[in-house]
């Protein structure tokens, strides 16, 4: 975390800059940086940088209109902040380094669009007083801007013949923030089974999702949909359950609000395969089983690949979970 007197910050890009417009290029949750020059670029590359160079910098400092704040002012956006996932993980990361540097914060730059944003805040209790909300149209000039570390790296993995990357966000802290953001204490003799099914316009989905929820109904699973309860509800559910299934995506990165030492079943499409929610799991010394499915439609991108399970397949992956989870 640093201290940066007299910064700029712009809420959209995740741009900071220092008293003498200086860009803090080290300032990015990115492979690279937005004004960073590429290694060896090609005339075109040049010319398209200089231009979005120009861009960036007439943007902020002679169309945007700069807000100036006195006192310690926390810049807490990410560019990814309004997924759930995201904010629950990433942006919460930033809020317990600043809650851990015991220094005082006068205001909080936050996102606040969404109503998990909105919830989370309120169980914060960061008061609307100190809440200055990203506005991407406006630039921060701040007494003193208190910026995160970035806990951000990347692995290139191959998909198709095509190289693509996924993020590692995960830290040692990652999973347990919440046990000093919210006060989570372990939840004694935590007993449900829980199926978090996905909105049916999600990214990803199950393609015979009727046929998924009815086989672990017959195993006594609850099927569970997250977007139709509030944050303290889900985290409520989380906390009292002892296993916990459900395809890759936001509502699994809900574990970061369980009990350590539960069971976790994710079900991914046939090839994307993010390992994010294990990592978070196994962390939590949790007992991790996963299942992939068939995946016939492969046009879109990765991320948005549904998949297929055979009811039968499924059954036989809960029969071998029952092997080694209690699930009476």
């Amino acid at each position: 975390m640093r201290l940066l007197p007299n910064a700029y910050a712009s809420m959209e890009h995740e741009l900071v800059f220092t008293q003498s417009k200086k860009a803090l290029l080290s300032y990015t949750s990115n492979r690279t940086h937005i004004l960073t020059v590429s290694k060896n670029p090609s005339f075109r590359q040049k010319l398209k940088l200089i231009a979005s160079l120009c861009k960036n910098w007439l943007t902020l400092f002679y169309c945007k209109k700069i807000v100036y704040v006195s006192g310690n002012v926390a810049l807490l956006t990410r560019d990814v902040g309004d997924c759930y996932g995201h904010f629950i993980r990433e942006v919460m990361v930033g809020v317990e380094q600043v809650r851990r540097s015991n220094k005082k914060i006068d205001f909080y730059i936050l996102p606040h669009k969404m109503e998990f944003q909105k919830q989370m805040l309120e169980l914060l209790r960061i008061q609307k007083s100190q809440l200055i909300i990203a506005n991407p149209k406006t630039l921060i000039k701040a007494q003193n801007l208190i910026i995160p570390t970035l806990l951000c790296e990347y692995e290139l993995i191959e998909y198709r013949a095509n190289l693509h990357y996924r993020t590692l966000i995960q830290s040692a802290i990652t999973p347990y923030i919440y046990r000093n953001l919210l006060n989570l204490q372990p939840y004694k003799n935590p007993t449900r089974k829980i199926f978090l099914t996905r909105p049916k316009d999600s990214n990803r989905n199950i393609e015979n999702l009727g046929e998924v929820e009815e086989v672990f109904s017959e195993f006594g699973f609850e099927i569970i949909l997250p977007d139709s309860h509030s944050i303290q509800e889900q985290i409520n559910i989380l906390r009292e359950s002892k296993i916990v299934a459900s395809m890759h995506g936001s509502g699994l990165d809900n574990v970061i609000f369980a009990n350590d030492k539960i069971a976790v079943l994710e079900l991914f499409s046939e090839f994307y395969h993010d390992n994010n929610p294990q990592l978070t799991a196994l962390l939590k010394h949790c007992k991790y089983f996963y299942l992939i499915g068939k995946t016939s439609n492969t046009l879109m991108h990765p991320q948005k690949e549904s998949a297929y399970f055979a009811p039968n397949e499924l059954r036989k992956a809960l029969c071998i979970m029952k092997e080694y989870v209690d699930f009476s």
